[in-house]
C-alpha cells in the first residue's frame, strides 16, 4: 500500500475544482496534465517540452495547443480556488482582503505574435540609458495570505511571524494602443490621440478591480471589503477619481503632487481653503505636520520608521472632492557598511508618498500593507525564473494571454497546496539548504517545486489521479535539454 503523498494530493484535489471551470470533462484532465507537466519540465517550459516530459512526443501535438487557442474557457476562472481559500489566508476576522497588483511584462521577439510591442525595459534600462524590448504586458493581481494573527499581533510577536504570500487570482494581457504609421492621415493621429486620453490600460485596470469584487462575492466574501495597494504609475484620474463599491485603493503619488484642504468655514461655493501645497512640501513642514513612529515588518526583521499622516485632503486635479489621506514615509537612515540598519527596497532609498480611499484602517495597518505590497515582485520573479512564464512558443491572440494566465494560477495553487500541507515554515521535506543559504523561514517556490517533480516521479504511472504518462527521469532531463 502507497503512502499518501500530501503535497501531491493536495495539488490535485486544488485542481480538482477546475471541473466547473472547462465545458467536458476531458479537456479538464487534459488541464491537470498539462499542469503537472509544467511542473515537472526542467529548463524552458515551452509546450513541446512539457510534451516531452509526459511522454506525449510521438503523437499528434496540434490538440494541446488547441487546449488555449479554441477551447471555450475563461483563465481567469482557474484562480477561483485561490478565492475560496481566503475565508482560512486573509486578514483576521472581517478585516479587508489585501490584493497587490502591478504590470509586468514577457519578453516575445516574434513580430507576428499578438499583442507584442516596443517596451521600456525595467530591468536593465539605467537613468541615463534607455534599454528597448519586445514583448507582452500584463496587468497581474495577487492577494496576500496572511499567517493568523499577523494583523493584530504586537510587534514584538511580530519578529516570529512569517511574511505574508503574494497568491494571483489576475492575470490578463493589458491593452496596447498601436501607433499610426508614419504616412497616417491627420485623422487617423488625432483619432489616437484621443484614445490615448481614456486610458485603456488604467480602464482593463478598473474592470479587472470589479471582476474581482465580483469574484469574491461569488466565494462567499460579500461583507469584506478590498484594499488594493498599487505602484506610482495606477495613481491618475481614472483610478483615483470615481469611488467603487466596498474597495479601497492605496498607492504610491509623486512629491510635486498639489493637493488642496477643505475650508471648514467655507460660505457659497467656496470649498477649498486657498492656496495649494506638495506632498514634498508636507515633508518638510515640521511644525504643523510633526513625525510619528511605528514598528513595521519587512521580510524576517521589524523596523521602525518615521512617517506623516494628512486626513482630508483633496487631489483637486484628478479626485476632484474625493477625500484623500496622505501619508509620507521618511527616507530611511543610510547604512554603511558596519551598520545594521536596513533600506526598505520597496520605497527606494528616498521618502515615499502614499496616496489612500482607505479611511477605515489605521494608518499603521496602510502603510504595512504598501510595505507588504513587495511580495508581488517576489511572485513576479518566482514566475519568470522557476515556472518559465512566457515561454511558451505560440501566436494565437487567445493563446497568448490564457498559457501565461495558466502558468500564474498552477503557481497560486502550488503555493496554496505548500501552505495547506506544510504550513508557513519550512520543513525536512524540502530538502537541506544550501550553505550560501543560512535562513529561510518559509518554503520558495522552488522547493515546492522540487518536492512536487520527487512525488510526481514516485507515483507509479498506475496509481495516479489523471493517468499522467509521465517520462522516466532520464526523458525528463532529455526534454530540458530538447
Amino acid at each position: 500500500m502507497n503512502t499518501p503523498l500530501q503535497l501531491l494530493d493536495r495539488f490535485w484535489d486544488l485542481t480538482d475544482q477546475w471541473a466547473c471551470v472547462f465545458s467536458q470533462q476531458r479537456i479538464h484532465q487534459k488541464m491537470q496534465r498539462h499542469a503537472a507537466g509544467l511542473i515537472l519540465t526542467m529548463g524552458r517550459t515551452c509546450i513541446s517540452r512539457i510534451l516531452t516530459t509526459l511522454h506525449l512526443d510521438q503523437i499528434d501535438w496540434s490538440a494541446e495547443y488547441r487546449l488555449f487557442s479554441r477551447s471555450r474557457w475563461n483563465p481567469q476562472d482557474a484562480f477561483k480556488p485561490v478565492l475560496h481559500a481566503m475565508k482560512d489566508y486573509g486578514c483576521d476576522g472581517d478585516g479587508p482582503i489585501v490584493i497587490a497588483g502591478d504590470q509586468t511584462h514577457i519578453k516575445r521577439s516574434g513580430r507576428k505574435v499578438a499583442g507584442t510591442h516596443t517596451m521600456r525595459d525595467p530591468v536593465s534600462s539605467q537613468a541615463y540609458h534607455v534599454n528597448l524590448i519586445r514583448g507582452v504586458s500584463f496587468l497581474h493581481l495577487g492577494v496576500l495570505a496572511y499567517p493568523k494573527g499577523y494583523a493584530s499581533a504586537p510587534a514584538s510577536v511580530q519578529d516570529v511571524l512569517p511574511s505574508p504570500r503574494c497568491l494571483p487570482v489576475h492575470f490578463s494581457r493589458a491593452p496596447v494602443l498601436k501607433k499610426p504609421a508614419r504616412k497616417a492621415s491627420e485623422t487617423e493621429i488625432a483619432l489616437h490621440k484621443q484614445l490615448q486620453k481614456t486610458r485603456p490600460v488604467m480602464q482593463s485596470t478598473l474592470a479587472a478591480m470589479k471582476d474581482v469584487r465580483e469574484r469574491l462575492d461569488q466565494c462567499g466574501h460579500k461583507q469584506r471589503r478590498i484594499h488594493f495597494v498599487f505602484d506610482g504609475s495606477f495613481c491618475n484620474r481614472t483610478v483615483m477619481e470615481k469611488p467603487m463599491e466596498r474597495i479601497d485603493i492605496t498607492c504610491r503619488c509623486r512629491k510635486n503632487a498639489s493637493f488642496r484642504l477643505r475650508d471648514p468655514q467655507g460660505k457659497g461655493n467656496r470649498f477649498y481653503l486657498p492656496g495649494t501645497l506638495t506632498a514634498d512640501q508636507i515633508r518638510t513642514d515640521h511644525e504643523n505636520y510633526p513625525w510619528s513612529e511605528s514598528r513595521i515588518r519587512f521580510g524576517n526583521a521589524v523596523i521602525t520608521i518615521r512617517y506623516k499622516e494628512v486626513h482630508g485632503i483633496y487631489w483637486h486635479r484628478a479626485a476632484g472632492r474625493r477625500p484623500l489621506r496622505l501619508f509620507i514615509v521618511a527616507e530611511p537612515p543610510h547604512a554603511d557598511r558596519s551598520s545594521t540598519k536596513r533600506k526598505h527596497p520597496c520605497f527606494g532609498s528616498g521618502s515615499a508618498f502614499l496616496l489612500s480611499t482607505n479611511h477605515n484602517d489605521s494608518a499603521c495597518k496602510i502603510i504595512q500593507d504598501a510595505f507588504d505590497r513587495w511580495q508581488i515582485e517576489v511572485a513576479h520573479r518566482e514566475l519568470k525564473s522557476v515556472l518559465g512564464v512566457g515561454h511558451s512558443q505560440v501566436r494565437h491572440i487567445q493563446s497568448v494571454e490564457r498559457h501565461p494566465a495558466f502558468a500564474a494560477a498552477c503557481y497560486s495553487l502550488l503555493h496554496l497546496a505548500g501552505l495547506q500541507t506544510y504550513g508557513w515554515t519550512r520543513t525536512a521535506e524540502c530538502g537541506p539548504l544550501p550553505k550560501w543559504r543560512a535562513n529561510a523561514a518559509r518554503p520558495s517556490c522552488l522547493d515546492l517545486v522540487r518536492v512536487l517533480r520527487k512525488q510526481l516521479h514516485d507515483r507509479s504511472s498506475t496509481n495516479n489521479r489523471c493517468d499522467l504518462p509521465l517520462a522516466c527521469p532520464i526523458q525528463t532531463i532529455a526534454a530540458a535539454a530538447a
